[in-house]
């Protein structure tokens, strides 16, 4: 497999949290869509949701314009080389779509497409649908195939995370269960953030073989975490070792570049309740990621502070900030203030362009 450069497996990471930061299920495959043409660079791009005997339930697509979509008058049913997609685990690499045993050829008036990379989109063991993608500007690489593979696992994850949130809403029956959903929502950006991290330490070094397992084993990370999500609607968390935690997070966000976060425990950090021990994980893994991603910063300092009423906790870097007014993407700041604020604590937020960023948050006991 040729070299995949450090820039695309940015991209990927990007794509990933973009996918997943989609709360509601609509948005989420229009989002995964896009992601998957812009990786790929490719002129045509769906998404096909399966029904019963590998039926097409739902057809998403960008590329075409309204009034071609129009002259087609249908959406694909799901036969030809679609269908052959359906019928095998391996993605479907193409030089000319036309030239598979299974091509049952264009409708009239359906623009010509030539090369085609086909990725299936599972949840566990459900074949949930599948990516398909025509026309990149010097055919499709077995490097497209390993992103786009990777990026409809991060789909399927979200997708399972998005049908606990509907039927959580469903529920409505406590505040309680309200909290865990976006616990859920919350944890898994995150989690799929970390994957990101991983496939970061291939370092463009994507080798045959592998390098595949390498992104299995991460991947598979993802797949666990939403089994273990999945459980905690369930049962009561058990007690939490805050420090503990809080070490093994800072070590698992900044394994791939040592020494970028350093941490500090003011305090004893004993016998905090796990709900607040919960509370201040999330803060600090959104806070960190967010910093990660968009500061540029040598150096990520975290200090906790834990007093006899309250937990403090700080994270300062030295990157290049951000000016305020300005509008923002994402729920990253508006979660940390949503956080504190719900917990009865505060959140400050001091920054400026080239003066770094300090996230000051104080939960009560």
């Amino acid at each position: 497999m040729e070299e995949l450069p450090v820039r695309r497996i940015a991209d990927l990471i990007e794509a990933a949290t973009a996918v997943a930061g989609q709360a509601d299920l609509p948005n989420l495959l229009t989002a995964a869509v896009r992601a998957a043409q812009e990786l790929t660079g490719a002129r045509y791009a769906a998404l096909g949701v399966l029904g019963q005997h590998g039926v097409l339930v739902n057809f998403l697509h960008v590329g075409m314009t309204d009034e071609e979509v129009k002259a087609i008058g249908h959406v694909p049913e799901g036969r030809g080389v679609l269908g052959a997609l359906s019928q095998q685990d391996e993605p479907l690499l193409l030089t000319d779509i036309r030239a598979h045993p299974a091509s049952v050829g264009f409708p009239p008036k359906h623009p010509p497409m030539q090369s085609f990379l086909g990725v299936s989109i599972r949840i566990g063991e459900e074949r949930f649908g599948n990516l398909y993608l025509a026309d990149s500007p010097g055919g499709f690489t077995a490097a497209d195939a390993a992103l786009i593979t990777a990026l409809a696992r991060v789909a399927g994850a979200a997708v399972a995370t998005a049908r606990i949130n509907e039927r959580l809403r469903r529920l409505a029956v406590v505040e309680d269960r309200e909290r865990i959903a976006r616990d859920l929502h919350d944890g898994i950006i995150q989690d799929l953030f970390a994957v990101g991290l991983l496939l970061q330490t291939l370092q463009g070094s994507l080798e045959h073989g592998s390098a595949n397992a390498t992104l299995d084993d991460a991947l598979a990370r993802l797949d666990q975490a939403i089994v273990e999500l999945r459980s905690y609607v369930f049962e009561l968390p058990a007690p939490r070792d805050l420090r503990r935690e809080l070490e093994q997070l800072v070590a698992e966000m900044g394994a791939v570049d040592p020494g970028r976060i350093r941490l500090t425990i003011d305090g004893n950090v004993g016998n905090v309740p796990a709900s607040l021990a919960g509370e201040a994980l999330h803060i600090l893994r959104e806070a960190l990621s967010n910093a990660l991603r968009h500061s540029d910063s040598k150096l990520i300092e975290v200090l906790l502070t834990d007093a006899d009423t309250q937990l403090t906790l700080m994270i300062q870097d030295d990157g290049r900030g951000f000016d305020v007014s300005q509008p923002s993407s994402g729920m990253g700041l508006s979660n940390l203030r949503w956080r504190a604020e719900r917990s009865g604590g505060d959140f400050e937020l001091s920054t400026s362009p080239g003066g770094g960023t300090r996230i000051r948050v104080t939960l009560p006991r």
